[in-house]
């Protein structure tokens, strides 16, 4: 049961990895659209790359999870 957890935290990080991955470039993509000339997307793109530091911040606490 315990390697069956541990593999789920293991494929839980895979895959806040990969989230942070997409946040941070849809964060970049926005800002290189022309996010500067228009307030709400320049809010949503800050907003992507906070998610993604969260992410990280997720992955690396489920993958030095273990016991």
């Amino acid at each position: 049961m315990k390697q069956i957890s541990a593999l789920i935290e293991k494929i839980s990080a895979v895959f806040a990895l990969l989230g942070a991955i997409g946040c941070a470039a849809g964060g970049v993509y926005l800002l290189w659209a022309g996010a500067e000339r228009h307030l709400d997307v320049l809010i949503i793109a800050v907003l992507l790359f906070f998610m993604a530091a969260m992410e990280v911040v997720v992955t690396r606490s489920l993958w030095r999870g273990e016991r």
